[in-house]
C-alpha cells in the first residue's frame, strides 16, 4: 500500500514539474490539448491514476458522485470568480447531455477570499447559477493541492480507468474539451452533441484591464483611485462612513466586483460611469435606479455585475458606499 501511495506522489510530482514548465511559458487561458480531437490516440495519458480521493474535502452539495468506471471531469472553480461563472454553462450542458453515458461532472470549489469558505455561501451560489451536478467544497485547498492546481478555472479530465487524459486552464477550448469528452466515452461520431449554451459570455480579451485585487496582499493598481477613509486588509478594502470613493479608470465592456458587507443589515454603493448615472444599456445585472441614482444593493458576499455591454474605450467607474462597513475585494472584466 505504501509502494501504491508513493508511486502515485511521484507522478503527481511529474505532473506538477510539467504543469509548472507549461505554466510558464503559455497564456493560462490557452492551455489544452491537441485542437483537433477525433481518437483516443489524440489523448495521450498526462498522468496515470489513481487521482487524489474528493473525500479530503468538506463535503458535498447534489450529493456525493459515483466515479467508479466513470468518465470524470474535475472543475475547480470558486464562485466569486467570474471566469469560472462564464465556464458553468458549459459544464452543465455536458452534464445533461453526457451522463446517460457515464460523464460525472464534479465541480471542486477551492476557495480564493475567506467568505467563500461559508458553505451556506456557496451552497446559495450553486442555487442561484443552477448548478445541479456534484459540488465538493474544498475549504482547505486539499484536493486542489492533491492535484497541484494552479487555476481557476481549471479542468481535468479522466478516462474510465482514472488516467488524465485532458487538461484546460481558463476559459474557452470548449468545441475540444467537448470532443475529448466524446471521445472518452465512446459516444458515436453522429451522436447529437451538447446543446451550446448561448448565454455563456466570451473569454476574456488581452486588450482588457487585467483582473485587479484591492487588498494589500496584491493591490495596488495605479488606476484605482481611493478617496475618503478606507480600512485595508490583506483580501478586501472596507469603508469607514459614507465619504468614500473609489474611482477605476479600466478598458472593457464588462466590469465586476466581489463585494461584501461587515454589517448585519445590507448595505449600497452608488455607481456611477464616467461621472454620470450608467446608461440603461450599460447596467450590469445588479445595478438598480432609485432616485435617480445607479446603485448596487449589498446583501451578501458575492460577485457584483456593474457594467454589461458598455460602450468602448477607456471609461471611469465611480463607487460610492452608502456608508461603513462595504467591503470590496476584486474587480474583474470582459468583453
Amino acid at each position: 500500500m505504501r509502494s501504491r501511495y508513493l508511486l502515485a506522489a511521484i507522478g503527481l510530482a511529474v505532473l506538477a514539474v510539467v504543469a509548472v514548465v507549461v505554466a510558464k511559458s503559455t497564456n493560462p487561458n490557452n492551455i489544452g490539448g491537441a485542437t483537433k480531437i477525433t481518437s483516443a490516440k489524440d489523448l495521450p495519458v498526462i498522468e496515470h491514476g489513481p487521482l487524489p480521493s474528493l473525500d479530503q474535502g468538506n463535503g458535498y452539495l447534489n450529493g456525493k458522485p459515483s466515479l467508479k468506471g466513470k468518465v470524470v471531469l474535475y472543475d475547480f472553480w470558486t464562485y466569486s470568480c467570474v471566469n469560472c461563472v462564464r465556464t458553468l454553462p458549459y459544464l452543465e450542458s455536458w452534464h445533461d447531455r453526457y451522463a446517460k453515458d457515464g460523464l460525472v461532472v464534479v465541480g471542486v470549489h477551492s476557495p480564493e477570499f475567506d467568505f467563500e469558505q461559508i458553505h451556506s455561501n456557496v451552497s446559495a451560489a450553486v442555487k442561484k447559477l443552477h448548478v445541479t451536478y456534484p459540488v465538493v467544497f474544498d475549504d482547505d485547498m486539499a484536493i486542489w493541492n492533491a492535484f497541484h492546481n494552479q487555476y481557476w478555472p481549471a479542468k481535468y479530465l479522466a478516462d474510465r480507468d482514472g488516467d488524465v487524459r485532458y487538461v484546460h486552464f481558463g476559459e474557452g477550448a470548449y468545441d475540444e474539451a467537448e470532443n475529448a469528452i466524446r471521445v472518452l466515452l465512446g459516444v458515436a461520431k453522429d451522436a447529437p452533441r451538447a446543446t451550446d449554451p448561448k448565454a455563456a459570455a466570451e473569454s476574456l480579451t488581452a486588450a482588457n484591464t487585467p483582473e485587479t485585487y484591492l487588498g494589500s496582499a496584491r493591490g495596488g493598481a495605479d488606476y484605482v483611485k481611493l478617496t475618503g477613509r478606507w480600512d485595508t486588509t490583506d483580501q478586501y478594502i472596507e469603508s469607514k462612513d459614507a465619504h468614500e470613493n473609489l474611482n477605476l479608470t479600466y478598458h472593457a465592456g464588462e466590469v465586476n466586483l466581489v463585494l461584501d458587507r461587515s454589517r448585519k443589515n445590507p448595505t449600497y454603493a452608488v455607481v456611477e460611469l464616467d461621472g454620470k448615472p450608467v446608461p440603461s444599456g450599460a447596467r450590469g445585472a445588479s445595478i438598480v435606479e432609485r432616485d435617480g441614482q445607479t446603485m448596487v444593493d449589498i446583501d451578501a458576499a458575492d460577485l457584483y455585475h456593474l457594467i454589461a455591454h458598455g460602450p468602448k474605450g477607456d471609461h471611469v467607474l465611480t463607487f460610492h458606499p452608502g456608508g461603513a462597513g462595504v467591503q470590496a475585494f476584486a474587480f474583474t472584466f470582459g468583453d
